[in-house]
């Protein structure tokens, strides 16, 4: 019981046992001991003791140690005792508060649990899990509305963060909107309501819409967008919500139109070849980038030299704890979208602005938090390229042109940005080709055919932001 007493940082038997020799390892052993127990003989305890040491990184050390020198599993166990006591016939709704605080205490680059906390599998769920909890209880109980609050703010920063997608598409198996939606949420009324609607459009209208450029993404947004506009009665977040289910819906008919045609192309990646794949001659896939195609292996060798030190950076790209690989779909999807919104592009006015270029690049920006954002480049206009600087690696816009300026019988070159972590896009080249005789669809329509050069990820290349991470 005395321990329990440690619980805060300003108390004095808290600054004296600080720096007591073997008091940390015993509550680090007595912590993973309460995790491990199937039966809960001696409850959460040391949960309320973590409140004096959530900015300590000393313990945290010492819990790593007691898990085998592994990170993940201290998240996991973290994560573990969460769901544990609320399993309990009656838990301990302030042990679980605490072990809550400290898992989000570590949510800065700094913690050396940082790393497998944005990367974990499970963790949002769980807080979901935990909102569903607090709601339960939320009439008994009226200061956990805050709580709350910080578990949706903390559940936002994740989708923040690197791993993103898997978090996002994680949370979109969840039954995240009908807790925004409940009865015990903020109201108009609630002093908590402005921090509430942050959230809203936080994560409904910024973070959410972004990743609808996937397929596999966009189909579970589009069941979600005709409820985003019922949430908080707030001009400001009906507003934006309304803009973001827009573009949720756009996406969602972009889908539709690539189940039904796909007016892509996907082409041979071999400069001397550049035939369309078709359904008798289906092109084969590099298997060390995942992103190049070719008709036979003839075209890959004589493509090896052009592409193998771009072949390289994509393996080591998706390789990488932060990589995200493509699948063979959602790259068609995403091509599919590129060709739509480069038509809506093809007017006089694009002609004539694209003139003033030596060389241009068209730029889509799928990750700006409006939609597609899309921006010509120059290499001889250092000015058109400072809306670039900030996200893009230095030699990103330098290859994209590269690849143009070798095969300069393709009508322009695309630089294609999709959402990753927060301000780090992946960044991927295609080369658009206007469509020939014999190349068209079923329905008569003309396709235009596109062949991916290059990608990479400025999230590779960038430090770590804690804006970021934190915004």
């Amino acid at each position: 019981m005395a321990l329990l007493q440690v619980g805060s940082p300003a108390n004095e038997l808290t600054k004296v046992i600080k720096r007591t020799d073997g008091f940390l390892p015993t509550v680090a052993a007595m912590w993973t001991s309460e995790a491990c127990d199937v039966n809960r003989s001696f409850g959460f305890c040391t949960g309320a003791i973590l409140e004096a040491f959530h900015q300590d990184h000393r313990f945290t050390h010492e819990l790593i140690k007691c898990c085998g020198g592994s990170s993940k599993v201290v998240v996991e166990m973290a994560v573990h005792r969460i769901r544990s006591n609320m399993e309990q016939e009656k838990p301990d709704v302030c042990d679980i508060g605490c072990d809550f605080y400290f898992i989000k205490s570590h949510l800065k680059p700094s913690s050396p649990i940082f790393d497998a906390l944005i990367s974990s599998r499970g963790l949002i769920t769980a807080m979901i899990h935990m909102l569903e909890f607090l709601c339960t209880i939320a009439d008994r109980f009226p200061r956990l509305k805050s709580a709350m609050c910080e578990c949706l703010e903390f559940i936002v920063a994740l989708c923040r963060a690197e791993f993103a997608y898997q978090q996002i598409k994680e949370l979109l198996n969840t039954r995240f909107i009908l807790l925004l939606n409940h009865t015990d949420a903020p109201s108009a009324k609630d002093p908590l309501f402005s921090r509430f609607c942050a959230i809203w459009i936080s994560l409904l209208g910024d973070v959410l819409p972004r990743f609808s450029v996937y397929r596999r993404l966009s189909y579970k947004l589009a069941t979600i967008a005709p409820n985003q506009l019922h949430g908080p009665p707030d001009d400001l977040v009906r507003s934006k919500l309304a803009r973001s289910s827009g573009l949720i819906r756009a996406r969602g008919r972009a889908q539709e139109d690539f189940e039904k045609r796909h007016q892509a192309v996907l082409t041979c990646s071999s400069v001397a070849c550049r035939k369309p794949e078709g359904i008798e001659m289906p092109l084969l896939l590099c298997s060390g980038c995942s992103i190049a195609r070719y008709c036979n292996p003839s075209c890959q060798e004589h493509d090896w030299k052009e592409h193998a030190i771009f072949c390289k950076d994509m393996r080591l790209s998706s390789m990488s704890k932060d990589g995200l690989a493509l699948s063979n779909r959602e790259l068609r999807f995403i091509s599919h979208l590129v060709i739509h919104d480069y038509s809506k592009e093809t007017d006089p006015a694009r002609e004539q602005e694209g003139l003033k270029y030596l060389i241009p690049l068209l730029v889509m920006n799928y990750d700006h938090k409006d939609g597609l954002k899309v921006k010509y480049a120059d290499a001889s206009n250092p000015s058109s390229l400072s809306p670039f600087s900030r996200s893009a690696p230095p030699n990103a816009l330098y290859e994209a042109w590269s690849k143009k300026v070798q095969r300069p019988e393709s009508p322009t070159a695309v630089q294609v940005w999709i959402p990753r972590a927060s301000g780090h896009p992946q960044i991927m080249t295609a080369l658009l080709i206007d469509s020939h005789e014999g190349c068209q669809s079923p329905d008569g329509l003309p396709n235009v055919l596109i062949s991916w050069v290059h990608s990479t990820s400025s999230l590779r290349d960038a430090p770590r932001n804690q804006s970021d991470i934190e915004k």
